[in-house]
């Protein structure tokens, strides 16, 4: 019974010696955060035409929750990503967390948006069941002054018409949200004019171009009729900038050293300079090490072991995932 004892206890160190041994020199990853998309809703403007939202995209922990990260975190990925998309505006712990926002603006830079909005109108209006509701959602788009032009009261005419023509607009919206509008339930061809007058009126709408073609009645008729489908938080300004955010966000990851590397962290190396050849760290991380691990100029030719510094040190080695890309950053604890 002893023997069994001691042959235990041995078995037992031993065990705890290659575990040791396996562990020392781990590079472990201290944080996890993802990027979340997070559409924000239409805000209701009485004064104003339209309205169109901000787009966000938070930073969170692998619970979804928003994180606090620190202030050199914040500049290293801020700096990487403004000079990216126009539009972009990164927020400075924003509510104690990091949120980059797609700002609502009128003018050039949405001329990124035209096609899409072009595309997807004549998409949706395939996606409806009604031939008809096709037709009379043409008039909202190629003139609405017929109506106004002799009425006694204008205001009532322009909501009856907008009232008419929502819930169409309504059901395209729906199917937007669905599939995209891909599926299509009729072979609905936009014929040019339409597509011209489309094209006058989204002009003026996303990108501020004064074009007397399109009147008054016509661009406020027009305007509210489309607003969620263009506007909403599920319709096509949101979905585009998300998805311009997402390839911006994308290129931007790939600056950033691959999850498969991580064993550049882990190893010896002769040097420092060898450590930074095999990481290809951006700049601010070479800085983050450089103000932590290399005290003299002697160090930079010592030999080098990031996880023995990273041990005596604020740095931390972040995980940084969007879909299925993951990305190391060495950040520093806030």
């Amino acid at each position: 019974m002893i023997m069994y004892r001691i042959v235990g206890l041995v078995v037992s160190y031993l065990l705890v010696l290659v575990y040791s041994a396996w562990s020392y020199g781990q590079a472990e990853i201290d944080t996890h955060y993802e990027f979340w998309n997070r559409p924000v809703e239409i805000s209701r403007n009485p004064d104003m035409l339209y309205f169109p939202p901000t787009v966000a995209v938070t930073l969170v922990d692998k619970n979804k929750q928003p994180v606090q990260i620190s202030h050199s975190l914040y500049q290293l990925l801020a700096s990487n990503l403004e000079d990216h998309f126009p539009g972009v505006v990164v927020n400075q712990f924003v509510s104690n967390y990091w949120d980059i926002k797609v700002q609502p603006q009128i003018g050039e830079n949405n001329s990124l948006f035209l096609p899409y909005f072009m595309q997807m109108t004549t998409a949706c209006m395939r996606s409806l069941m009604v031939i008809d509701d096709v037709f009379e959602l043409e008039k909202a788009i190629i003139d609405s002054d017929e109506y106004v032009a002799n009425a006694s009261d204008v205001e009532q005419v322009i909501k009856r018409l907008i009232g008419k023509y929502q819930p169409i607009v309504n059901k395209m919206l729906q199917a937007y949200k669905n599939d995209r509008c891909e599926q299509s339930n009729n072979n609905y061809k936009m014929a040019p004019i339409v597509q011209e007058r489309l094209l006058l009126v989204l002009e003026k709408v996303l990108k501020g171009k004064n074009n007397f073609s399109v009147s008054s009645a016509d661009l406020f008729v027009f305007a509210k009729t489309f607003e969620s489908l263009y506007f909403g938080g599920q319709g096509f300004w949101v979905r585009k900038s998300l998805g311009f955010l997402k390839e911006t966000l994308t290129s931007t990851l790939g600056k950033f050293t691959s999850i498969a590397n991580i064993s550049a962290f882990e190893k010896d190396h002769v040097s420092f300079w060898q450590f930074l050849r095999e990481t290809s760290l951006v700049d601010q991380e070479i800085k983050n090490i450089t103000d932590y691990c290399v005290i003299t100029k002697e160090d930079l030719f010592q030999p080098f072991n990031f996880v023995d510094c990273k041990m005596q040190s604020p740095l931390a080695l972040i995980k940084l995932t969007l879909d299925n890309q993951s990305s190391l950053v060495v950040g520093v604890k806030p």
